[in-house]
């Protein structure tokens, strides 16, 4: 195994969200290495607060507050852009923070940054 190349994964979210709206993580990943990745993951840490809804990039497994997205293959000099969809419950505290990480049976794991967003009161008409 060895370690991925400097470019580490970027996680990105919106920074504000209203309670019940919803809210979409993306992980943007590049395999910066001369050697192709398999079995490559996106692992999304959703926090408390915030229901999973859908992955619109690939197949996708909740286990706890963990979002396993399935890429594949990420072949030499390759990029994904992966994305969950998910929902702020009402009962989502004023601040919270999500991360991810990248992993591949071939590759040691790259943690990306960490996103926070804040939960604003409903907006006035």
């Amino acid at each position: 195994m060895y370690w991925w190349p400097v470019r580490a994964p970027l996680l990105s979210a919106s920074q504000s969200v209203v309670p019940g709206g919803q809210l979409t993580y993306t992980l943007v990943v590049h395999n910066g290495s001369s050697h192709g990745l398999n079995g490559t993951q996106a692992v999304f840490e959703i926090p408390s607060g915030v229901t999973f809804v859908a992955s619109p990039d690939g197949s996708a497994t909740q286990v706890g507050s963990q979002i396993v997205v399935t890429i594949g293959r990420l072949d030499a000099g390759g990029s994904a852009v992966v994305r969950i969809q998910t929902q702020v419950n009402a009962e989502a505290g004023p601040e919270f923070e999500a991360t991810a990480m990248l992993r591949a049976s071939t590759a040691l794991s790259a943690p990306a940054n960490e996103v926070r967003t804040s939960v604003r009161g409903e907006e006035s008409e």
